[in-house]
């Protein structure tokens, strides 16, 4: 039994968080207390604020924006499919008191050659790229386009980038 249990993002890529706060409750000792800072993929920067989408179509914007919002929209994908209320609820359903809170966050972040090769990469293991996401709603033409307006105006560029965390 622990006295205390710490965390920072450790419920963030977990499938069923209810079931992970049920297993911490149950290493607590009786009068044990978990501290968690989890950041919630649903509040974080949308790539689409970043860049002036205005150099596109106006129809293909506002569909880079929607395909965008989508993502973050998705009940299927456990990264983004909660929010901080949900963390509540899976704690006080473990049969703990839970007191929290929200903090937003801006931080400033370079983006680099290979952060944008990694937002457009048609491939690979894992979750899928920006780029893969886009391409549910957008053409491959249409996808080559914001990945050539983003690395023509973001790259090597420090941007803002906001985040929501839950303690």
């Amino acid at each position: 039994r622990f006295d205390a249990v710490i965390g920072h993002n450790a419920l963030i890529d977990l499938d069923d968080k209810a079931a992970a706060a049920t297993l911490i409750e149950d290493l607590l000792a009786p009068s044990g207390a978990v501290s968690l800072a989890e950041r919630i993929p649903r509040h974080t920067q949308r790539l689409y604020n970043l860049a002036d989408l205005a150099e596109l179509d106006a129809a293909l914007a506002e569909r880079v924006r929607a395909a965008e919002e989508a993502i973050y929209a998705d009940a299927g994908d456990a990264l983004v499919n909660w929010d901080a209320e949900d963390l509540a609820v899976a704690w006080t359903d473990a049969g703990m008191t839970v007191e929290w809170g929200t903090a937003d966050e801006t931080t400033e972040v370079r983006v680099t050659a290979g952060l944008l090769d990694r937002w457009f990469a048609s491939a690979g293991e894992g979750r899928p790229s920006y780029a893969r996401r886009l391409a549910a709603e957008l053409s491959a033409d249409e996808v080559a386009q914001v990945q050539e307006l983003f690395r023509r105006q973001l790259l090597n560029q420090v941007v803002p980038w906001r985040s929501r965390t839950v303690y």
